[in-house]
């Protein structure tokens, strides 16, 4: 067998709960894994590895309709869509590029000193949301 590193991932729940008079019951549970591409993760310049770093960065791309799905994010509607250049390119060569309008880009900030995450995004970078 070969095995090799496939770099980031992210592990996770979500959790659905159903309240019934003073008792919350869970109604659903999934755990997930997501990979996330080393290009797309950036950490603190004097780290030497990911587990020290102070801070790390996740970017990504998101649809709107994403990013309203998600309850915890605040202030979606004054985001200004935003794009990294080369999938602006990419659009510009598709004959419908108002498409582009629907996209914002998104900054996930952990402090993992803190155990904090902050989530930005659009093209001014305005916090969304906090945990």
């Amino acid at each position: 067998a070969l095995l090799y590193s496939v770099g980031i991932t992210k592990v996770g729940y979500s959790v659905e709960t159903e309240s019934e008079e003073d008792m919350d019951f869970i109604r659903d549970e999934n755990p997930f894994v997501m990979r996330v591409s080393p290009k797309e993760i950036g950490f603190h310049p004097l780290a030497t590895r990911p587990d020290n770093a102070a801070v790390m960065v996740h970017h990504l791309v998101s649809h709107k309709a994403d990013l309203e799905a998600n309850k915890n994010y605040k202030g979606i509607d004054s985001l200004k869509p935003s794009l990294p250049d080369e999938l602006k390119d990419k659009l510009d060569k598709v004959k419908n590029s108002d498409v582009a309008d629907d996209f914002y880009r998104i900054w996930e900030v952990h402090d993992q000193k803190k155990g904090t995450i902050w989530t930005f995004g659009g093209e001014q970078k305005k916090m969304i949301w906090k945990m």
